[in-house]
């Protein structure tokens, strides 16, 4: 599949880790797009649930990347996709500026 669909575990769980070292220094960033607080809004979130969420991801939840993004050049955006019951969590993230980007998180419209 190549290095922007689809990576090694080692490389997913990496990026998992050091995600969660940026979420235990509180240096996390949510995206205010619009999807995103509507999502936050319908279900009450907290930003601690919302850490939280991001912090339990795993290799298995994984879809892909690292993809190239295309707004911040030279830097990787990541997506991966939680069940919880029927519906699943799309989350989008990104690590840049030694911060963890939420640049999404809503219920997926694509199953994994």
């Amino acid at each position: 599949m190549g290095l922007f669909n689809s990576s090694s575990r080692q490389l997913v769980e990496t990026f998992l880790a050091n995600s969660n070292n940026l979420i235990a220094q509180n240096r996390v960033v949510i995206v205010p797009r619009q999807v995103n607080l509507d999502f936050i809004e319908r279900y009450g979130l907290r930003i601690g649930t919302i850490y939280r969420m991001v912090a339990a991801l795993t290799f298995a939840e994984y879809v892909k990347g690292p993809n190239p993004d295309r707004n911040h050049e030279g830097e990787w955006i990541w997506v991966f996709i939680r069940r919880e019951g029927q519906r699943g969590l799309y989350f989008k993230l990104q690590i840049r500026l030694e911060m963890l980007f939420i640049i999404s998180i809503h219920e997926s419209k694509e199953n994994k």
